[in-house]
């Protein structure tokens, strides 16, 4: 092996590994918040946890939307939370 062959092998070998590394750390990356950054209220003593000021995820069963409402008050967040609470989509405004 010549002089050349050696560092043309040690420049593909130094790129290789800069670029194994680079779809390492990319594969490992995810646009927006954690996993555990939204909870499920699954159970009426978990909505009773909100505070003012906690932010609930409504799903718009229409135009198939999220949103986030701000809770106004611990009243206001629990009613939000109450099975057949009626909320207006800020998008589509069903």
């Amino acid at each position: 092996m010549n002089k050349t062959s050696a560092s043309t092998s040690l420049r593909r070998l130094i790129f290789c590994s800069l670029l194994m590394l680079s779809l390492g750390l990319t594969s490992s990356l995810h646009a927006g918040p954690g996993p555990h950054y939204w909870e499920s209220l699954r159970k009426p003593i978990q909505s009773e946890k909100l505070k003012t000021g906690d932010k609930i995820a409504h799903v718009c069963n229409e135009c198939k939307t999220i949103s986030e409402i701000t809770g106004e008050s611990h009243d206001h967040a629990m009613e939000l939370c109450k099975e057949g609470a009626n909320v207006t989509c800020p998008w589509c405004k069903a």
